[in-house]
């Protein structure tokens, strides 16, 4: 993946914890039914993660690897990601903010990838086009009045259900990169054992609400 060079990557030192608000372009799911918040809004970029907070550090290594798998997808034929992702190391709040970072900068390469950068563009005058950074600030223009223009992930971590054995945790995830068809909607819910951490049971489902991607009640 090419590393965007832009100046509008400054944006991304705007990562705050953001428990009990939104920003501008995040959805209806309310902000304060997660004790953890992390938003990224920049260049018609919208990234927000919010989840709940594991308290057993051998299951918030398992959710760790959880929250790997459901954010990113590339795989190799081993099913082994293509390339190096956040390593837990022990801080699941710090952890989740790398990972939100991480796909911020995916989201980022796919909605602007296939535009040269003006670098190129100055280096070989026969190459047409419209430079990336050019692209990035139309799109932060148009975001701002039009979401088809807007690159949007809503991704949600929570706890729905608690006993002396077990604990079952769901996520949602609503992808839409500017410009696609639809997007891209799911659910995964996972039961994990407390005693050591291990996997139970884990199921694909359907998002509780279609409009947002993500339940808006508690179960």
């Amino acid at each position: 993946m090419k590393k965007l060079t832009t100046p509008f990557l400054l944006t991304l030192l705007l990562l705050t914890a953001c428990t009990g608000r939104q920003t501008n372009n995040t959805t209806a799911t309310h902000t304060e039914d997660f004790p953890l918040a992390v938003c990224i809004d920049s260049i018609g970029i919208s990234m927000t993660l919010k989840s709940d907070l594991p308290q057993d550090t051998l299951l918030q290594r398992t959710l760790a690897q959880f929250v790997c798998e459901q954010m990113f997808f590339d795989t190799d034929d081993n099913d082994r990601p293509l390339k190096p992702l956040p390593a837990f190391q022990g801080d699941f709040e710090s952890f989740v903010r790398s990972c939100a970072a991480m796909k911020w900068n995916e989201l980022a390469e796919a909605t602007f990838g296939g535009f040269p950068t003006q670098e190129e563009l100055d280096a070989n005058p026969e190459m047409d086009g419209i430079a990336r950074e050019d692209m990035q600030q139309q799109a932060a223009e148009l975001a701002a009045t039009d979401s088809i223009y807007e690159t949007t992930c809503l991704m949600t971590f929570r706890r729905v259900a608690d006993n002396d054995t077990t604990e079952t945790w769901r996520n949602e995830y609503n992808i839409f990169v500017a410009n696609t068809a639809h997007p891209s909607m799911g659910a995964v819910r996972l039961t994990l054992r407390k005693k050591d951490g291990s996997i139970v049971s884990r199921q694909e489902e359907e998002p509780e609400d279609s409009e947002t991607g993500v339940e808006t009640e508690e179960p």
